[in-house]
């Protein structure tokens, strides 16, 4: 579901089942494979997501961050907060 609602297309996906049911497989296993990790960015207190990160993992010491943020939620510190959590995390993770 996370790639579906994280996705660039995911108004239309949301507008057609049948579009998301026969890109879902492809969409979900092109990030798996390549080693990318993608999180919704949600706004607790709405309960909506406002945006996404993207984190593909060029080599073991090189991250790439992709940031997509709705524009009404832009400016607002999100992005910020986000990656610096989700850095730390992996961070933490390779050091174990």
């Amino acid at each position: 579901m996370i790639y579906k609602k994280a996705s660039p297309f995911a108004e239309m996906y949301e507008k057609n089942d049948d579009l998301w049911n026969s890109a879902r497989k492809d969409v979900e296993n092109e990030y798996i494979q390549v080693g990318n990790r993608r999180f919704l960015i949600i706004e607790n207190s709405l309960s909506k997501s406002v945006g996404y990160i993207n984190f593909t993992f060029c080599d073991s010491r090189q991250i790439e961050v992709d940031v997509a943020i709705v524009e009404e939620y832009m400016r607002k510190g999100y992005a910020f907060e986000v990656a610096k959590l989700l850095i730390l995390k992996e961070r933490r993770a390779a050091e174990k």
